[in-house]
């Protein structure tokens, strides 16, 4: 068959909230510009391929291989997607002994493995082309879910935030598996900056996991007071007061520091930042390298801090929130 399947998914932020919303506090997060494209074409036989044009990878799983995926490590950087089109295959009741095959291309915007939901990007777009190749259609809650299946082989323990960033764009405020899209179009002026230092969200996560359970009480309290950070931020942005979302910004990042996931790249994006006057930075996803984010006064002040990061290596750019998550083609 000549049907194509097409789907779109964006990218995220986090502006306050990592780690801590593992342990069941709120984050808030925002979708970016930034998006992932998948598209799904019929294949003769049973079974998933999946080809990452960033990756240079090109995977096919049997029909064999695919029920194994949940056991069976086969090949790590398509493994998640694969897992959440088998999800997906099997919640419309069709599984991998279906007649046809599919087959899913991926290209993205999302700088890979740098905290912008690149993961979660691509697993929401993959759903969605499935969808679009057979011609169904679910709530946007249960996309989500069929994601998040494929996040949990890629990280472990993952929050579903990236996921749902992903599916349902805008601002969002996640807490314990419940998404509430906020009533907030501010357009507040972020710069992401790339170290471009690479890192893994899932030994991350795991690092966290065993500083807490050694060292759980003073772990817990600064999880407590990661939490009030997401509520604060809110409120300022309905104000906006840029000037106390920065001071947030300063705050959350101490705490991150503290848990571990700080690294030597963020902080010299962070000093650097503060040096020409930006309200605040941080990191955003799981630290350790990957992504910051700058809030900064003005034009002028960014324009600075881009030309100074940019003579540092690093690689900068502007983006803004977007307010559609994923967008599936019918």
């Amino acid at each position: 068959m000549d049907r194509v399947g097409r789907a779109t998914a964006p990218g995220k932020i986090i502006l306050s909230g990592e780690h801590s919303v593992v342990y069941g506090y709120p984050a808030l997060v925002s979708a970016i510009s930034l998006r992932c494209m998948a598209e799904a074409n019929f294949l003769p036989e049973p079974g998933i391929e999946i080809i990452s044009k960033d990756l240079g990878v090109r995977q096919v799983y049997s029909a064999d291989e695919v029920l194994q995926l949940k056991d069976i490590s086969l090949n790590p950087k398509t493994d998640n997607l694969a897992y959440a089109v088998y999800k997906t295959l099997e919640y419309l009741g069709l599984g991998p002994q279906k007649e046809e095959g599919i087959s899913i291309s991926l290209k993205s915007e999302i700088p890979i493995s740098a905290g912008l939901g690149s993961s979660a990007a691509s697993a929401v777009a993959c759903v969605g082309s499935v969808l679009s190749l057979l011609e169904k259609e679910l709530e946007k809650e249960q996309i989500s879910q069929l994601a998040f299946e494929g996040e949990i082989l890629a990280h472990g323990t993952p929050s579903g935030v990236d996921n749902a960033a992903a599916t349902f764009g805008g601002f969002l405020r996640y807490e314990q598996g419940h998404i509430q899209k906020l009533d907030l179009t501010s357009k507040i002026p972020i710069i992401i900056v790339n170290t471009q230092v690479p890192r893994e969200t899932k030994s991350l996560v795991a690092a966290v996991r065993s500083r807490f359970e050694e060292n759980e009480p003073i772990m817990g309290d600064i999880f407590e007071a990661m939490g009030k950070i997401p509520e604060a931020m809110i409120e300022a942005i309905y104000s906006n007061d840029l000037r106390k979302i920065g001071q947030l910004m300063e705050i959350n990042q101490g705490l991150l520091d503290t848990i571990g996931v700080g690294h030597r790249s963020l902080t010299e994006m962070i000093w650097t930042a503060k040096e020409y006057g930006a309200y605040g930075a941080k990191l955003t996803g799981a630290g350790g390298g990957g992504c910051g984010i700058i809030l900064p006064k003005d034009e002028e002040t960014g324009s600075k801090i881009i030309e100074s990061l940019s003579e540092k290596k690093f690689n900068t750019f502007k983006t803004q929130v977007s307010q559609e998550g994923v967008l599936i083609e019918r």
